[in-house]
């Protein structure tokens, strides 16, 4: 879910750097939508390599007594 959040930003930071879309006035005159692109561009990429590390999980093994279905450590 959140690889697929980096792409998204990603491929709107696109769209904004090559003028698909125009921004309304009041907000382009505040902000260059070339500029917006390239900081979504740049978020986009750095965020999925981050959530691709993140994705890894750990699993955590508990050995049980077979005859008193309690932990070999003895909690």
């Amino acid at each position: 879910m959140g690889v697929v959040l980096g792409v998204i930003v990603a491929v709107a930071g696109v769209i904004f750097i090559t003028g698909a879309v125009a921004l309304p006035d009041s907000i382009a005159n505040n902000l260059a939508p070339e500029t917006l692109g390239w900081i979504l561009l740049a978020a986009g990429v750095l965020l999925v390599p981050s959530l691709l590390a993140t994705r890894r999980r750990k699993t955590t093994v508990v050995e049980r007594n077979v005859v008193t279905d309690r932990p070999l450590d003895g909690r």
